[in-house]
């Protein structure tokens, strides 16, 4: 969830929900092998952050409650300005959501190589080797940050995180642009690499209606209409 302090931005990054694009518009994306706790972004590192049973391996894919309270105990100041201060609380905090349907197929078509080592290393079996109906299941049980609801990201916290929906990215392209007086463009980044054609599914409404069945607060709480009702193959 990278921070920039010195404009006094927090951002939410769900997974699957062009992240990384906006991340590199803002000058926020970083080396994800190194630990950067000025940005909040890469591979956690730290004897005290791995003690903390944190949510992912990844400080820019932390739950916001979680960034709340690190930044609460956050010692780390270099560069934060004295009219926006360093508490979060002042900060302008926003996020990105996507149809969980739409984020799911987004996940299967490039799998994230820590999910890949962490079902290996429950599973003892190839990620890669399944088909969407399996993969979608596995979505259904295993808590890693590419599955997880969308909502476990937004939970608990006490200042207001301005959503955003992948569907209307310019939206926010405009929202960023009049608040850094520049323009803002996202670059397409991360495409698939397992190719899958929605419309050519077999099955595809069962398996629609299935993804929205296990994200069924999410289609809710974010706006996306009640679940599909499941259908019998």
């Amino acid at each position: 969830m990278p921070v920039d302090r010195e404009r006094g931005i927090g951002f939410v990054h769900i997974p699957k929900t062009a992240g990384t694009a906006i991340e590199r518009a803002l000058g926020l994306h970083g080396d994800w092998r190194l630990e950067d706790r000025h940005r909040w972004f890469g591979r956690i590192r730290s004897d005290d952050l791995l003690a903390s049973g944190l949510s992912s391996n990844f400080l820019q894919h932390l739950a916001v409650q979680e960034l709340q309270q690190l930044l609460a105990k956050d010692t780390v100041s270099a560069g934060a300005t004295a009219s926006i201060g360093n508490d979060p609380a002042s900060w302008w905090w926003f996020t990105v959501v996507r149809h969980p349907w739409k984020r799911l197929l987004s996940a299967f078509r490039r799998k994230d190589p820590d999910l890949c080592q962490l079902y290996a290393y429950r599973c003892d079996r190839d990620l890669h080797s399944l088909d969407l109906a399996a993969f979608i299941e596995v979505a259904a049980w295993l808590d890693h940050a590419h599955l997880r609801p969308q909502m476990r990201f937004l939970e608990a916290v006490s200042f207001p995180v301005q959503r955003y929906r992948y569907e209307a990215l310019p939206d926010l392209c405009a929202a960023l642009g009049a608040r850094l007086g520049r323009p803002i463009t996202l670059e397409r980044v991360n495409g698939p690499l397992v190719s899958l054609e929605e419309e050519e599914l077999p099955e595809r409404e069962c398996l629609r209606a299935r993804v929205e069945q296990i994200y069924a607060e999410d289609m809710e709480c974010l706006g996306y209409g009640a679940p599909s009702l499941e259908i019998s193959p």
